[in-house]
This record gives C-alpha cells, sequence and structure tokens, in this order.
C-alpha cells in the first residue's frame, strides 16, 4: 500500500510552519508524523486540526472520558 511520507520541515511552506507554531503554542502539542504529512496541504493540516476546539467544546457537556472515545 503507497503511503505519503511526513514533510520535511525544510520542504515546509513558511504558512504551514506558522500554523504549527499556533497549533503547538495553544495547545502545547508535538507535530506528530501524522502531523506533518498533513502539512503537504495547509486546508487539510486546519481542518484536521479543528479537531482540537470541537473537543473542549463538547468536554463540559459529556465529559472528558466521552468526548475522548
Amino acid at each position: 500500500m503507497p503511503g505519503i511520507d511526513p514533510l520535511p520541515l525544510s520542504e515546509t511552506p513558511y504558512n504551514v510552519q506558522m500554523a504549527y507554531t499556533a497549533h503547538k503554542s495553544k495547545y502545547n502539542a508535538r507535530i506528530t508524523n501524522m502531523k506533518a504529512t498533513l502539512g503537504r496541504s495547509l486546508v487539510a493540516f486546519e481542518v484536521y486540526m479543528d479537531w482540537y476546539p470541537l473537543y473542549e467544546q463538547i468536554k463540559p457537556f459529556i465529559g472528558n472520558r466521552s468526548a475522548h472515545r
């Protein structure tokens, strides 16, 4: 099965690097291989990272454990 390699930081466009920096700062997260692969498209990275604010919004309603499933 073919795969898509993570984008090396040296080849990452500036706008994606800025998105990485904002994500790391806001959520105290790291850029995993999956996120670096999504970094090939800023839109794909941003859409997938929208999970974080959604998660924060649903936690008060259904609890931390249920929100994380």
